[in-house]
């Protein structure tokens, strides 16, 4: 299917043009992808315009630093249409090497108001908390796990004798 920005691409672009007669290739714009789009397509164009005070900058993957009002603003920034055929302000700022996953964590940390409500409604989209805090598990301590199953704590702190 032929799109409208296609055809005036052909119409516009001489060398476009001859290429599609010749080849039957249609012009082919880019599809603007990052992290940060990859997150903010994920949360509703709705609730887009809660997220308030976006400051994109090298912490979410762009050089320099832009505010934006909401996120909703943002991701007209960072991407005007599903597909671009003209370069646009965002590509030319984004590090490409940026890979990492973004979350809403990162958005608050970033210095964006998000509305606890929006956070609750998107736990998929939570940095996932580590049990590094819970202390050290009983695979990693030097006692015979086999100890902790019998429900004899002074079992557990006996002194094991070692066959010589």
């Amino acid at each position: 299917m032929v799109s409208s920005a296609q055809l005036r691409r052909l119409a516009t672009r001489p060398s476009e043009y001859v290429r599609f007669v010749t080849t039957g290739q249609l012009p082919r714009g880019v599809r603007p992808q990052s992290p940060l789009i990859d997150l903010l397509k994920q949360v509703s164009p709705h609730d887009r315009g809660h997220i308030q005070n976006l400051v994109i900058d090298t912490r979410l993957g762009y050089e320099g630093s832009r505010q934006f009002a909401t996120a909703a603003h943002a991701m007209h920034w960072l991407a005007p249409a599903p597909e671009v055929f003209a370069s646009f302000p965002a590509e030319s700022c984004r590090n490409k090497r940026f890979q990492e996953r973004l979350y809403l964590d990162d958005l608050v940390a970033a210095g964006a108001r998000v509305p606890d409500g929006l956070l609750q409604r998107y736990p998929r989209l939570r940095r996932p908390v580590a049990d590094a805090q819970a202390g050290s598990s009983v695979e990693s301590s030097d006692e015979d796990p086999a100890q902790f199953q019998s429900g004899n704590p002074e079992s557990a702190h006996a002194p094991q004798s070692r066959p010589d």
